[in-house]
């Protein structure tokens, strides 16, 4: 699992940055975002767009991130009665980190952050957020791919399926 993290999540995660050649990996974008002073994490599989918050991050946590994000993931999958090997392997410790290399990615991921904090100050706080259903509410949201507009959801059975 390579993880292409934004220069703000590698600052704090203090980790080794890869080279970013990892054939056969499944790309993640994932940023650190600050919602009413707490740190949360904004996950993205990059084929798919598939994407999973993480609110309420503690540092800690997040040394290794390999754990934190394996977990969240595969409840949101299992949420949406996906078959955890759809992503590819979800292996906790190897998990990879590299820069950012997409625009278009980060695009999306910049969108998904403003859904999020439309999400939170809409019920009421970060304490008052449902977060499984904002992350059901993400995989339904339409994104422009491959020329046309899909949902993560779509994109996750599509694959699936195959």
């Amino acid at each position: 699992m390579l993880v292409r993290c934004t220069a703000r999540l590698i600052k704090v995660l203090d980790a080794q940055v890869h080279a970013d050649d990892h054939p056969g990996c499944e790309e993640w974008y994932a940023n650190l975002l600050w919602i009413e002073r707490r740190k949360c994490v904004l996950v993205m599989h990059a084929p798919t767009l598939f994407a999973v918050v993480i609110p309420d991050v503690r540092a800690r946590e997040l040394r290794p991130i390999g754990p934190l994000l394996v977990r969240h993931i595969g409840l949101a999958l299992a949420a949406e009665s996906v078959p955890q090997e759809t992503l590819g392997p979800l292996d906790r410790q190897r998990v990879r980190i590299a820069k950012t290399s997409s625009r278009h990615l980060l695009g999306h991921l910049g969108e998904t952050a403003h859904a999020c904090r439309y999400a939170v100050e809409a019920a009421g706080g970060l304490d008052r957020l449902d977060v499984p259903d904002l992350n059901r509410t993400l995989a339904r949201q339409l994104h422009h791919v491959s020329g046309e507009y899909q949902q993560p959801l779509e994109l996750l059975h599509a694959r699936a399926s195959a």
